[in-house]
């Protein structure tokens, strides 16, 4: 019972932490004029996956590198199957030709990428510069498409949603504060997650890396789940599969990425021989289904759970 209670305290202080620091530093950066489209594109996208570089960080300082790993490939696969899925059974998802001829082939480049490096049972601290070089490249090609003309719907939406944030008559003290509030909040977080996940692992036989793959991906995966649904339902599904397939991409790249860097990420027979398979099948999955009339149905999303479904049943069953 400890062990869990320390998981979903981590996890809820992970989500908390991120949440107030995104909220602090992107009032903080339009304080200093950053516009809210890059701040956007930069500190609210990398702030969704806070959660799994907290996690991440703590388990290759301090563990094995599985619930790191574990966590990453499950909340990929999670946010592509089941939020996907959930999202456009609520509401058809639209796409838009910049996630078509941009976002979903660099997601399934970034993927492939991954891939080829974990091949040998390692990705290296070299390996992990790369991918976070891919993370600079992203953003770089979304900033220039953000400054062309094609792009000024994207960035009012993008200004939309972060409207939100955006500095009130507080003092600037208290941007401070949050910032400083949610840095505390994710380490801690971090720290319970981790040891509560281990010992749950410990305790039902299972490895970290398992551990990871379901309740941490779950877990960390709560704000891309929260954001698509609340989208879907408002009916403004361009940001929910652009807040799905950024997460996915950032991920990989820059948490995976950093995590290398940190110390060579060990990676086992079952990511290699099975679980980036199927990350990789429901990739390629989406293509023809957003393709086909340039939107994901409801059937489209009903195929997406049901893909995500038997993932699970295999990972159990098999």
């Amino acid at each position: 019972m400890d062990s869990w209670i320390a998981v979903m305290s981590g996890l809820v202080l992970l989500l908390i932490g991120a949440e107030i620091l995104v909220r602090g530093a992107v009032s903080l950066a339009m304080r200093l004029k950053m516009s809210p489209t890059t701040a956007g594109l930069t500190i609210v996208a990398l702030g969704t996956s806070l959660p799994e570089l907290m996690i991440t960080v703590r388990d290759q300082l301090g563990g094995g590198g599985e619930l790191a790993v574990g966590g990453i490939i499950g909340s990929n696969i999670f946010n592509l199957g089941a939020i996907l899925g959930i999202s456009a059974v609520i509401f058809p998802v639209s796409i838009k030709s910049r996630t078509l001829k941009l976002e979903h082939p660099f997601m399934i480049l970034v993927t492939v990428v991954f891939g080829i490096m974990a091949w040998n049972g390692v990705v290296s601290q070299a390996e992990g510069v790369g991918l976070i070089g891919l993370t600079m490249v992203f953003i770089i090609v979304l900033l220039m498409r953000v400054k062309s003309a094609s792009a000024k719907r994207r960035a009012a939406q993008i200004e939309e949603a972060v409207s939100e944030f955006q500095p009130t008559h507080r003092p600037v003290h208290i941007d401070i504060f949050y910032i400083i509030a949610g840095i505390v909040c994710l380490h801690f977080g971090g720290k319970m997650s981790v040891r509560g996940a281990s010992e749950l692992a410990r305790a039902w036989g299972w490895s970290e890396y398992l551990i990871g793959l379901t309740i941490v991906a779950l877990g960390t995966s709560a704000p891309e789940l929260a954001v698509s649904v609340l989208a879907a339902v408002r009916k403004r599904t361009e940001i929910a599969i652009g807040n799905i397939i950024g997460s996915c991409i950032f991920n990989i790249t820059f948490v995976l990425g950093l995590g290398a860097t940190l110390r060579d990420l060990d990676i086992t027979d079952q990511v290699r021989n099975q679980d980036l398979w199927w990350l990789l099948g429901l990739s390629i999955l989406m293509l023809p289904l957003m393709v086909r009339g340039r939107a994901l149905g409801r059937l489209d999303g009903v195929l997406l759970i049901l893909a995500f479904l038997a993932y699970y049943a295999n990972l159990f069953i098999g």
